[in-house]
């Protein structure tokens, strides 16, 4: 099963690099983390109250570390790709900043972001649409079944279709643009692959940190420092194996 080949190989990728894993997503990750931690504080009180309209101020800081959150993931992703495609080496202990790489990324990820967006959103509405009428009746918050239907109808597709379109942002990342025709029509000879690939990497990266939320203070702040890095490095590295398969037709060792 391709698909498997391919998460089996992203996480090689950080296993065989972890040198360079580490010097390029371990400081901004952690900064996007404890921006992350510094949000929810924020949005939720302490004591229980109901949140609050937040202020000039306040609103001004939450934009601030939202922006430093999506800045610091979109170096991650590029110097992850770029270290793994063209072997540019980090530096000690930051990536390598390259604006010009980041801000064609952040565009072919906006586009890629509104396609899969124009799918998942109709799939969410309709499935609130048919659980509501049973959750109202039942008086009861959204459950495990609400979620894994979630999961099954918008979760796997949404990211199907992410990857249909990675090599868009790989190409992007190394000065290799990609229309989106063009990226759809590398990865449809692996289009069933990578419906596998959607499913498997949406569980093994996602469910040990909705577990890691459940666990008290600074070690749920530790622990989600951690898998955070991992799962944002392999999940790049997913996009970065998919542009080299389907677009450079580099191999799978795995």
């Amino acid at each position: 099963m391709a698909g498997l080949s391919i998460f089996i190989h992203a996480v090689r990728m950080v296993l065989g690099n972890l040198n360079p894993a580490l010097r390029i997503g371990a400081v901004p990750v952690l900064v996007m983390v404890i921006s992350g931690w510094l949000l929810a504080s924020n949005a939720v009180p302490s004591d229980g109250a109901v949140p609050q309209m937040p202020g000039a101020g306040a609103f001004g800081g939450g934009l601030l570390l939202v922006v430093v959150q999506v800045l610091a993931s979109l170096w991650v992703a590029v110097a992850w790709h770029r270290y793994i495609l063209l072997e540019e080496q980090p530096g000690a202990f930051l990536p390598v900043w390259n604006g010009g790489a980041i801000w064609s990324y952040f565009k072919a990820g906006l586009i890629v972001g509104l396609v899969v967006g124009a799918l998942a959103i109709p799939l969410m509405v309709i499935v609130m649409l048919v659980l509501m009428p049973g959750m109202m009746e039942s008086n009861q918050p959204p459950g495990l079944f609400a979620g894994l239907v979630m999961f099954l109808v918008v979760g796997i597709p949404a990211t199907w279709l992410g990857y249909r379109l990675g090599p868009k942002l790989a190409g992007a990342a190394i000065g290799e643009g990609l229309t989106l025709g063009e990226a759809w029509r590398a990865t449809a000879r692996g289009a069933v692959d990578l419906l596998g690939l959607a499913a498997v990497s949406a569980v093994a990266l996602w469910l040990p940190l909705m577990l890691v939320e459940q666990m008290p203070g600074i070690l749920r702040l530790l622990l989600s420092a951690v898998l955070n890095w991992a799962s944002v490095m392999v999940g790049v590295g997913i996009i970065t194996t998919i542009y080299g398969h389907y677009v450079q037709g580099r191999s799978l060792n795995a």
